[in-house]
C-alpha cells in the first residue's frame, strides 16, 4: 500500500476516535459551567443544548496534526529506532513533511486566535465590530505568512488582498450556516471529501492528510450533533472549520500542466452552500432594512423548513446540493477551456435555480397565508352579522 494512503487511513481512524471521545468530556464541561445554547425565537432546539462541540474538534484536529510531526521529527533525529524503522523506506516523505512545519505552525496560530474569539463568543456574547476586528487578526497571520491567492496574473498585491479577503468570507460564510442539527457539520464532510479528491489528483500529499484528519474529526463529531444534537459547535466550532478550510484553500496549488487556471474556482464551488447562504442573508437583510450582522431565520436551511421540509430534510438536501456543486468542482480539472465555461455557467444555472425556487414558493406560501387570512377575517364578519 502507498505510504500516503496509509498515512492518511491511519490519521482519519485517530482523529476521528480522539474526537469522539472527547466530545461527551465537552458536554459534561458546559452543562457543568452553564456554557448552554438556551432557545430563542429563531432557534429551532427546544432545550438548552451544550456548546464546545468545536473545543473538541479544534482540539482532536490539532492534536492528530502535532503527533504527525512528532513522530517525524523524532524518526529523522534518530531517536526510537526501534520503534520507527519501519518508516526508514518512507524517509524522504517525511523530510518533505517536516520542512512545511513552520507553515503548519503559523496556520495553528491563526487558529488558536479565532478559536478563543469564537469561545469567547460562547461564554459571553461579544459585539460584531470586536469580533470582526479579530477576524481580521486571524486572516492577517495567514497573509503575513506569504499566503495569497496568484492565479489570473493578480499582482502580488492584490493576491494578498484577495486571500485576507477570501479568509474573511469563509469564516463567516460557515458561522452563518451553522443553524440546524447537523447542518455545518454534514456540509463541511461534504466540501472536505471533495476538496480531498482534489488534492489527491492534484497530488498534494500534505494537504490531503490535513484534510483526512479534519474529515476524521467531523464524522467523530457528526453523531453527536446530528439532529436531535447533543452538542452544538458554537461560534468556536463553527469559525475555526471556516479558517481551516481557508487555509488549506490557500497552501494548496491548483494551476498545473494539465489544468486550467480556472482551476483557481475549485474552492468557490466546493464552499458554494456556505457562500451562497451567506451571500443570499445579506441581500435579505440589505433589503430588509436589518443590520447585516444581527441574527435571523433567513438563512437557506431555515428558508427550506419554511417551505415545507422537516429539519433532517431540510439538512439533508443542503447536503444534495454540497454534492452536486463538489462535482462540478471536479470537472473543472478534466475538460479544456470551453468545457470549462460551460461547467461555469452549468454551476450559475443550478444556484440560479435554487435561488428561483426559494422565491417562488415563499410568495407562493405567502399568498396562500394572506388569502386563508382574509377567508378567516370575511368568515368572522359573515358570522357577526348573522348574530
Amino acid at each position: 500500500m502507498d505510504f500516503i494512503i496509509l498515512v492518511q487511513i491511519i490519521v482519519f481512524a485517530i482523529s476521528a476516535a480522539l474526537c469522539g471521545l472527547l466530545v461527551p468530556v465537552c458536554i459534561k464541561v458546559a452543562i457543568k459551567q452553564n456554557i448552554l445554547d438556551y432557545p430563542t425565537w429563531r432557534k429551532t432546539h427546544k432545550v438548552p443544548t451544550p456548546y464546545l462541540g468545536g473545543t473538541a474538534i479544534f482540539v482532536s484536529f490539532w492534536i492528530v496534526v502535532g503527533l504527525g510531526f512528532l513522530v517525524s521529527y523524532l524518526y529523522l533525529a534518530g531517536m526510537f529506532a526501534g520503534i520507527f524503522g519501519f518508516l526508514e523506506p518512507f524517509k524522504g516523505y517525511l523530510q518533505g513533511g517536516l520542512g512545511k512545519l513552520p507553515n503548519v505552525a503559523q496556520i495553528f496560530l491563526g487558529s488558536l486566535v479565532i478559536f478563543l474569539l469564537g469561545l469567547c463568543d460562547d461564554v459571553k456574547s461579544m459585539k460584531a465590530l470586536p469580533k470582526f476586528i479579530v477576524q481580521c487578526v486571524a486572516a492577517l497571520i495567514l497573509v503575513l505568512s506569504g499566503y495569497r491567492i496568484g492565479a489570473f496574473g493578480l499582482p502580488p498585491i492584490l493576491g494578498y488582498l484577495a486571500a485576507f479577503i477570501w479568509t474573511l468570507m469563509l469564516i463567516n460564510a460557515f458561522n452563518f450556516i451553522d443553524s440546524l442539527d447537523g447542518h455545518l457539520t454534514g456540509v463541511s464532510i461534504v466540501a472536505g471529501i471533495f476538496f480531498f479528491l482534489i488534492t489527491q489528483l492534484l497530488g498534494q500529499p500534505l494537504v490531503s492528510i490535513m484534510l483526512m484528519i479534519l474529515l476524521g474529526v467531523l464524522i467523530g463529531f457528526l453523531p453527536y450533533n446530528f439532529y436531535p444534537a447533543r452538542v452544538f459547535l458554537g461560534d468556536a466550532g463553527s469559525t475555526f472549520l471556516g479558517y481551516i478550510f481557508a487555509a488549506i484553500t490557500l497552501i494548496s496549488t491548483y494551476e498545473q500542466p494539465q489544468t486550467t487556471v480556472f482551476t483557481i474556482l475549485f474552492p468557490v464551488c466546493v464552499f458554494s452552500v456556505p457562500l451562497y447562504d451567506m451571500i443570499s442573508v445579506i441581500i435579505i437583510r440589505i433589503f430588509s432594512k436589518k443590520p447585516i450582522y444581527v441574527g435571523d431565520r433567513n438563512h437557506f436551511a431555515y428558508r427550506l423548513v419554511e417551505l415545507g421540509m422537516s429539519e433532517r430534510v431540510a439538512v439533508l438536501f443542503s447536503f444534495l446540493v454540497a454534492t452536486a456543486c463538489g462535482l462540478i468542482a471536479l470537472l473543472l480539472y478534466t475538460v479544456n477551456l470551453v468545457g470549462v465555461v460551460l461547467i461555469i455557467l452549468i454551476y450559475l444555472c443550478l444556484l440560479a435555480i435554487i435561488a428561483f425556487l426559494e422565491i417562488y414558493v415563499t410568495r407562493r406560501l405567502s399568498l396562500s397565508a394572506e388569502l386563508a387570512k382574509k377567508f378567516r377575517r370575511r368568515k368572522t364578519d359573515i358570522a357577526e352579522a348573522e348574530g
